[in-house]
């Protein structure tokens, strides 16, 4: 079951994160909009174009070949011969191609970071023990080495063997090596979608083990998460890096210069 936690302020938001941090490691995850069910972006295409489940592995396959095919190697560090699947779908997702991955973050702070921009009346952070979610599925993987640390990166001999058991559909947290830069300054991690005909949330929300949250919380203090973020130099610019961060930290300005008290007297605006 997931428990949903309804809050009105940035400091009542804050204070029930550390609660459950008290209580195990978690990863975060931000939605702008609490309307938002957890899912991968391949279930949600597939729905969207209401793919059959029984075509939709083919689809995956051959989406992941188009990749690898017209992919630059000098995108790749090392041969392209040693990359995995994995390492492919991680550059797949960081360029805006649906894959069976779900991008959660260590840091909750990251995680409300990702709720601002176009946010809803309503935005929400989904947190996930994952202490207690590895204990429950541990012992569910067929991997006699598997010590409920998380798989880094995921080998291809691993990787077919989740997708050819039936048995398995359970999401697969994943610490992916830093490819980028990305990956290291945002904390990622990933869950691996097993079931591309199930969303994410209904699995993890039938559990017999309480693992999930989501902390709901309304646009009108969206500013003051800003403000909060900006001192822990949360921003587009330290998150992406390179010029769509630099884009990003424009933007940032943008929305937050009335509430930090800017002018244009304070910034040079000779074109």
């Amino acid at each position: 079951m997931m428990k949903v936690e309804r809050l009105n302020t940035w400091r009542e938001v804050k204070t029930f994160m550390d609660e459950l941090r008290s209580k195990g490691e978690f990863i975060w995850r931000g939605h702008s909009d609490s309307g938002w069910v957890l899912s991968s972006s391949l279930y949600r295409y597939f729905e969207s174009q209401s793919i059959s489940d029984d075509y939709r592995g083919q689809f995956e396959k051959a989406a992941v070949a188009q990749f690898k095919n017209f992919m630059h190697k000098e995108e790749i560090q090392g041969s392209h011969n040693s990359f995995q699947t994995m390492d492919f779908m991680v550059k797949m997702q960081h360029y805006g191609c649906p894959t069976r991955l779900i991008d959660w973050t260590w840091s909750p702070y990251i995680a409300a970071y990702f709720v601002l921009p176009d946010m809803a009346e309503q935005g929400a952070v989904y947190a996930l023990n994952i202490t207690d979610y590895q204990a429950f599925i541990g012992p569910k993987l067929p991997l006699d080495d598997y010590d409920q640390s998380l798989l880094s990166p995921l080998p291809n001999r691993i990787f077919n063997r989740f997708l050819s058991d039936p048995n398995l559909q359970y999401p697969i947290p994943i610490a992916q090596s830093a490819s980028s830069g990305r990956v290291a300054e945002q904390q990622c991690v990933f869950l691996f979608d097993l079931v591309l005909s199930m969303k994410t949330e209904e699995i993890l929300s039938n559990l017999p083990v309480e693992v999930l949250w989501k902390i709901e919380f309304p646009r009108d203090i969206r500013l003051d998460v800003h403000a909060d973020l900006i001192t822990m130099n949360i921003d587009g610019a330290h998150l992406f890096g390179n010029t769509q961060g630099a884009a990003l930290r424009a933007k940032e300005w943008l929305f937050g210069a009335k509430h930090h008290g800017h002018s244009i007297k304070t910034v040079d605006v000779d074109y």
